[in-house]
This record gives C-alpha cells, sequence and structure tokens, in this order.
C-alpha cells in the first residue's frame, strides 16, 4: 500500500471546504448566487477533491514542481470512484437497497484495509 500524503490530502479538503462555504454564504446573500458562478465554485471545489485523491501519494517536492500533466492528471475524477446511481424506486424509499449495501459492503472492506495497515504499521514499531 502506498504511503498517504497527508499534507496534500489536507490542504486539498480545506480548499474544497473553504470554497463550498463561500459558495453557502453567496446562496444566501442578495444578489443570489448565478447559475455560473455555482458552476464555476463547483468546478473549483471538485478540483480541490479530486486532487486530493489523485496525488495522495505523491511527494511534496513534485506536487510543488506541478507540471501540466500532473495537474490535468490529478484534477480528473477519480477514475476509481463510480457516481451514485439509482434504478427503479429510489433507494430512500426501500428499507435495504442494494446500492446501500454495496455501499455498506464498501466501506465495510475499506474499514478493514485501513484497520490492517494501521496494525501492520504498528507492528513495524
Amino acid at each position: 500500500m502506498r504511503r498517504l500524503n497527508r499534507w496534500i490530502i489536507a490542504t486539498n479538503i480545506r480548499q474544497a471546504r473553504r470554497e463550498l462555504q463561500e459558495l453557502e454564504r453567496e446562496l444566501s446573500s442578495k444578489p443570489p448566487l448565478g447559475e455560473i458562478e455555482l458552476q464555476i465554485g463547483l468546478e473549483h471545489a471538485y478540483h480541490h477533491l479530486n486532487v486530493a485523491w489523485n496525488a495522495r501519494s505523491a511527494s511534496n517536492r513534485r506536487y510543488a514542481n506541478l507540471s501540466n500533466r500532473d495537474f490535468n492528471r490529478w484534477s480528473r475524477f477519480p477514475a476509481i470512484m463510480k457516481p451514485y446511481a439509482v434504478s427503479g424506486r429510489s433507494p430512500w424509499m426501500r428499507r435495504k437497497s442494494k446500492s446501500s449495501k454495496k455501499h455498506l459492503k464498501l466501506r465495510k472492506e475499506y474499514e478493514r484495509a485501513q484497520s490492517e495497515a494501521a496494525n501492520s504499521k504498528n507492528t513495524e514499531a
């Protein structure tokens, strides 16, 4: 498992959060936020969330000397992540939808992997 660069992840999550907070403020302002401003703000927030994931293992040096290639690659929506989708009735109307079961299964697998990684790190120390 690759080592996570927590600084890059935290920096980009912080920047995405700031953008979303600004959008939230602008939604309640006079005059209200327009569609173009909403699009630009959401694109900016998505960019930072995508970079947080895609550059999660990059070195600080590589991140500081960002190439156009890295910028474009890191800005893409992560291929490993799939957008939520529903078919038929809304999953909120069902007690247990297939997508919620799948989400719970993936969450448990992720948590198990995190736990195993933490345990192996503790045994190495």
